[in-house]
């Protein structure tokens, strides 16, 4: 046979203790097989749909605990800094509901078109994430001003995002996540 007639313990397999016995792995500790509850921390991109009302936005995510708590901070495409964010998954495993709320902050032009704005948003979207780290999610959003300096009308841009006049919630966008484990 493969094996050679070897005892479990004799094989390169890595022995481990379970509930009711001693078990072993297979890859002997140098291949891992991942589920989607395993990863702690991520790098995404989102990009927006339909509408000026949700920008593109280059993100790093934080799980904490079990992977509910889901804190991000974003760049959005020339707006910079831009975006914290918080979601809550309602689901930890491959098909991920969730919820989210947070800031915006936004900046552009010069002299007498300067403007800066604070926003705040909150939303739902839905997310597949596979053993292998990937995600893909689809998220709907509301976005609406805090307060800003500077005229809005001379950033036509930053005038529609905080005002959300092209769609009902916003903002619609595409996001894909590439998910981490990583233990000290």
């Amino acid at each position: 046979s493969r094996n050679r007639g070897l005892e479990p313990s004799q094989r390169l397999l890595t022995a481990r203790d379970a509930p009711g016995g001693t078990c072993y792995e297979i890859f002997d500790g140098v291949h891992q097989l991942h589920k989607p509850s395993d990863f702690n921390w991520a790098l995404g991109g989102q990009l927006g749909l339909a509408t000026d009302g949700d920008t593109n936005v280059l993100r790093l995510d934080f799980l904490l605990g079990d992977g509910t708590l889901e804190p991000s901070l974003g760049i959005q495409k020339g707006f910079l800094p831009s975006q914290v964010d918080l979601r809550v998954n309602l689901s930890t495993g491959g098909l991920r509901p969730y919820l989210n709320c947070g800031l915006d902050y936004y900046e552009a032009g010069s002299g007498d078109t300067w403007v800066s704005a604070w926003a705040c948003h909150y939303g739902l979207g839905l997310e597949w994430v596979t053993g292998t780290g990937w995600g893909w999610g689809l998220g709907l959003n509301r976005q609406g001003e805090l307060d800003h300096q500077g005229a809005l009308s001379s950033q036509p841009t930053i005038d529609a995002l905080l005002n959300n006049r092209d769609f009902p919630w916003g903002g619609l966008s595409l996001q894909v996540t590439k998910y981490f484990d990583f233990e000290l």
